[in-house]
Formats: C-alpha cells, structure tokens, sequence
C-alpha cells in the first residue's frame, strides 16, 4: 500500500467529529485555565474571604478528555507516546490545581513539584502541536499541518516568558531547599509580570489555535465530499 492508500484508508476510518470534537474540549479547556475567576471579600477582624471557581481543574480535565480521545487514533508509535506523556500531564496539572483550593503549608518539595508540572505542561503543548501535525500529514491534511506548526512556533514564543519565570522559581527553590531545608517558600511575583505573562499566553495561542480547529474541520469536510 503506497502512502497515499494509506492516507485515504485512515482518513476513512476516522470521521471529522472523532476529531474536532476533542479539539474543541482542549480549546475550551486551555482558555478556562488562562483565567482565573474569584471573588474577595473582608470580613470582620480584616480576615480575607476568597471564593475561587474550580475552572483550573476543570480545564485541566477538559484537556486530558481531548487529549485522552484523540491519543486513541492509531497514527504512530511517536504519536502515541506523546500523546501519553500530554495526557500525564493533563491529569497532574488537574490534581495539582485542585490541591489549590485545600490550605497546605508551602513546602519547597511540594512548590518544586509544582514548577516541574508546570514545565512539563508547556513542553506538552508544544509536543501536542507536533502530533497534531503529525496527523493531519498522514490524513493528508497539508494546509492543515503547515498551520500546525506555526501554532507550535507561536506557542513557543509565547511561553518563553512563562518558561522564563518557572525556571527562576526553580532556581528559588532549589537554593531555599539547599540552604534550609524546613523553610517554606514565598512564590509570588508583582501584578505587573502577571499581567505581562497573561497577556503573552491569552493573545497568540488560543487564536492561532482556532484557527487551526476551523481549517481542519474545513479540510476534512472538503476531502469528504471528493
């Protein structure tokens, strides 16, 4: 069977909806965990108050859905690695931001730990991209693939920033755990940072992400009708 058979006979085995439908799930999925809801309030005694929306974990379980899905398409061995280890870390992120909303001591391991998933999450993002593009060359989606990999080219510049940061905390932590192993660790950063790194992660990604889930479902539908 040349390449070509092949990528009409698994283009026939997989219909649009087995795959923009998780596409979708990690679309809403990554935008529910670029935002924070919350609501602050002073209560007598000048004690806060905070209700915090689980969106975080939610999104996180959204992604992992999708991921879980579309890591069932047979493509390849790669792609079915990497699908793994993006649905792993989907699951961790899930748990780690649940952990969130119980009051636990801030211990060095436990923020190390966090930063770790953190990373690993942005290394999961680019390596989604890549075997989203890995699927659309075999399914013979070529517009489809190019756009694909300027999202992984985006995502990159984007969350170099973020990346940027977590590496410092890592640093932080690893010298607060090499100079006083009880201590707990304060990893807060100014609003204005914040603010910057939002906007990096909100702008780029979830727009060229959109886009890639409309020119699938356009591609896939035109080579259905051929």
């Amino acid at each position: 069977m040349d390449y070509v058979s092949q990528e009409s006979a698994l283009f026939g085995a997989v219909t649009s909806r087995q795959v923009i439908r998780p596409l979708w799930f990690i679309f809403a999925g990554g935008l529910l965990c670029c935002i924070t809801f919350g609501v602050t309030a002073v209560l007598q005694g000048g004690n806060n108050w905070n209700l915090h929306l689980p969106n975080q974990p939610i999104g996180a379980a959204l992604i992992a859905i999708g991921v879980w899905q579309l890591g069932r398409i047979d493509i390849d061995l790669d792609y079915t690695r990497l699908m793994h280890f993006i649905f792993t870390v989907a699951i961790l992120q899930a748990v780690a931001t649940t952990a969130d909303f119980f009051p636990y001591p801030k211990d060095p391991l436990i923020v190390l730990a966090r930063i770790v998933i953190n990373l690993a999450s942005i290394v999961g993002a680019v390596g989604f991209c890549l075997c989203m593009r890995w699927f659309c060359l075999d399914m013979g989606l070529r517009r489809s693939a190019k756009k694909w990999m300027k999202t992984m080219v985006v995502i990159c510049c984007s969350c170099s920033p973020i990346a940027f940061v977590q590496l410092y905390m890592l640093l932080v932590v690893l010298k607060a755990v090499e100079s006083q192993p009880s201590a707990t660790v304060q990893t807060g950063w100014p609003w204005f940072w914040w603010y910057l790194l939002v906007i990096a992660l909100m702008v780029g990604p979830p727009v060229a992400f959109l886009l890639n889930i409309l020119q699938m479902r356009r591609e896939i539908e035109r080579r259905a009708t051929l």
